[in-house]
């Protein structure tokens, strides 16, 4: 089922590149990476803190309801000034729909959330995928059958899934669903110290799609952002292993009680890197079929993007192993290195092979990353 409402995500995007072309789909790039940078900036890694010590029993239920309220109203507020600075010509008018993605991506975040630290996987995976349903439903109602600006339909259909995740989660997790009543505003970031700090840099990553338009056009965005979102299936399984496995991984003893948790199922990251090769193997037909002549050098983008997805898948399971046994410092830093290293390196890139030069960094930023957490992980085995 998570597989299915990923293909919607990307089958949308490729919808609406489509539709709309290379350069009017960059400024969407764009926006998208706002949102998400935002996002994650106001995440600050408390999602993930949250789901760790509510399954350790250091966090209570109320606590997490609190502290999700508190989170929602910071991004409705932070979403709220980005519109409102958008409309009075402060800044770009991109920052409108940045800002409908920035609220939709705080509320989705925080609604899996309760499901995840529950351990409900079963309507984690149904709610993701209603979401995805909703999304498109929504979309191409308004752009066939209410004629509305194909921009302006995928921000609305992004609010409207985001709302329909936050009730759908809201029923199946009561006790951790945000209480307005007690918002938690001095309490949302509270001991996610460097959970915050990995969160952030994350975030900050999003930032390559910003520096390369800067450098080379809304072509350059909307070439990679168009194909940027196929390499996702390639994650997804060792996505959902680490999600589910987190607050398991958690509760481990030590080092020997991690591997036997982690044994049985380290086949799903050599499947991702499978179907690397596989996208990357069809991209030369599959980009031009679904898209068009037009975004022809998106080809090569995707190949390279398919490569590093499949280290990213790696890194995925080294970082859940080395956050569940509480090494979140060697996380942020390692982190804070491949993000530095890749961001650096979109200016040099870019500049020489466009939109090419994007992939072509995040797969530098990928390989640092793998190295540093090899090295972490061996360093707490040979002092756990």
């Amino acid at each position: 089922m998570r597989a299915v409402s990923q293909v919607i995500m990307v089958v949308l995007l490729a919808a609406l590149a489509k539709m709309i072309g290379v350069d009017d789909f960059g400024a969407v790039a764009i926006a998208i990476s706002i949102g998400a940078v935002g996002s994650g900036l106001i995440d600050f890694g408390a999602g993930a803190f949250w789901v760790r010590e509510y399954a350790s029993g250091r966090l209570s239920h109320k606590e997490v309801s609190s502290r999700s309220a508190g989170k929602i109203a910071v991004g409705a507020i932070s979403s709220s000034s980005l519109i409102v600075m958008g409309i009075l010509g402060v800044i770009p008018s991109v920052t409108l729909l940045s800002g409908v993605l920035l609220f939709s991506s705080v509320v989705s975040q925080t609604a899996l959330m309760w499901l995840v630290a529950s351990r409900q996987s079963y309507k984690l995976s149904i709610s993701m995928l209603l979401e995805r349903i909703a999304l498109a439903s929504v979309f191409f109602v308004c752009i066939f059958a209410l004629g509305i600006r194909e921009q302006v339909a995928f921000g609305v259909s992004y609010l409207a899934s985001a709302a329909l995740l936050l009730v759908l989660s809201g029923r199946a997790c009561p006790d951790l669903r945000a209480d307005f009543r007690e918002v938690g505003w001095r309490t949302v970031w509270r001991g996610s110290r460097y959970y915050g700090l990995s969160s952030v840099t994350i975030s900050v990553q999003g930032m390559d799609v910003i520096l390369g338009t800067f450098i080379g056009g809304q072509s350059v965005a909307g070439a990679y952002g168009a194909v940027s979102r196929w390499t996702t299936p390639i994650a997804l399984a060792t996505s959902s292993f680490t999600t589910l496995l987190s607050p398991v991984l958690a509760e481990a003893q030590d080092r020997h009680d991690v591997w036997r948790r982690l044994r049985t199922v380290v086949w799903i990251p050599v499947a991702s890197g499978v179907m690397a090769v596989v996208i990357a193997g069809s991209a030369p037909v599959l980009v031009p079929f679904v898209l068009g002549n037009s975004y022809t050098p998106s080809i090569g983008v995707l190949q390279i993007l398919a490569l590093a997805a499949s280290l990213s898948t790696c890194s995925q399971v080294a970082q859940m192993v080395l956050q569940a046994r509480r090494r979140e410092r060697l996380c942020a830093a390692a982190l804070a290195c491949a993000v530095l290293i890749q961001l650096l390196a979109v200016i040099p890139m870019v500049g020489v092979y466009g939109a090419l030069g994007l992939a072509l960094a995040a797969l530098l930023g990928q390989i640092v990353l793998l190295v540093l957490f090899a090295a972490a992980l061996m360093l707490i085995l040979r002092h756990p």
